[in-house]
């Protein structure tokens, strides 16, 4: 998942944004986690998640999607925390479940103050 967070009012890029996973709840997820670089912009990678079943262990390449992490949430000091639907995000750029692995690009991410 890519995209660059900017200064909503003078589409400044803006450096140091925390990038957080929000479960279905809103409630924010140990990982994975991230920041923008000096550019405003982030890459975060797609991460393994590790299912135990009866007879054998499944690895599942993926974002937290579904009741894992539903919501995406910017936030730097001096601005309004911004939270994104991951679902509708994927869907409106064509992805619809995760065996597809193609990256999400969000594009550009506008914070008020």
């Amino acid at each position: 998942m890519t995209g660059r967070v900017i200064d909503a009012n003078s589409k400044a890029p803006l450096a140091g944004a925390q990038i957080a996973f929000l479960d279905y709840e809103r409630r924010s997820l140990n990982r994975p986690k991230g920041s923008t670089d000096d550019s405003g912009r982030f890459d975060l990678p797609r991460s393994y998640n590790y299912y135990a079943f009866a007879f054998f262990v499944h690895d599942i390449e993926g974002w937290p999607l579904g009741r894992w992490g539903h919501f995406l949430r910017f936030s730097l000091p001096g601005y309004q925390p911004l939270t994104l639907d991951l679902e509708d995000a994927a869907h409106e750029r064509g992805i619809f479940n995760d065996n597809d692995h193609r990256k999400i690009t969000l594009g550009d991410i506008p914070l008020s103050r």
